[in-house]
């Protein structure tokens, strides 16, 4: 055998084993082709598109109410704050001049409807409080039925 043999030979297993090494990396990025494969699928399954997120974007835009919109709604809402406002003043303000009405109505008119109202009301009170004198309870009844 010569050097040109020998030369040979060691081409030869060189090239089958960088023949063998060939088909495992390509059998190797075959596998991984498909790993990748797999995974693009079910990106593309369970994943939105672009054109998809742009519509529900929109779609969620449209239903946002708009700075103008709120305003109106802000305005709206002052305004009957306002007027419940201005309504609870009121009451309160002509509340104590009726009842310094009513005091001095039945304080005038002893046998006056007023006057029998307030009449009973003390009796109420009077009773729930344990004094429950006969003439008293006869004084107030005599009011109601104006005997």
């Amino acid at each position: 055998m010569g050097l040109d043999e020998n030369l040979l030979r060691a081409k030869l297993t060189y090239i089958l084993n960088l023949t063998i090494m060939d088909q495992d990396l390509k059998n190797e990025f075959d596998r991984i082709d498909q790993r990748f494969d797999t995974l693009i699928e079910f990106l593309r399954q369970n994943f939105p598109t672009k054109a998809e997120l742009t519509e529900e974007l929109e779609t969620l835009r449209s239903d946002i109410a708009t700075k103008a919109e709120l305003r109106l709604l802000t305005n709206s809402i002052d305004a009957y704050a306002k007027i419940a406002k201005d309504y609870f003043q009121e009451v309160t303000v002509l509340g104590a001049p009726v009842s310094r009405m009513k005091l001095g109505l039945s304080q005038q008119q002893p046998n006056s409807a007023l006057n029998t109202n307030l009449n009973l009301s003390e009796a109420l009170r009077r009773a729930r409080a344990g004094v429950t004198s006969p003439a008293f309870l006869l004084a107030a009844r005599k009011n109601v039925h104006g005997s």
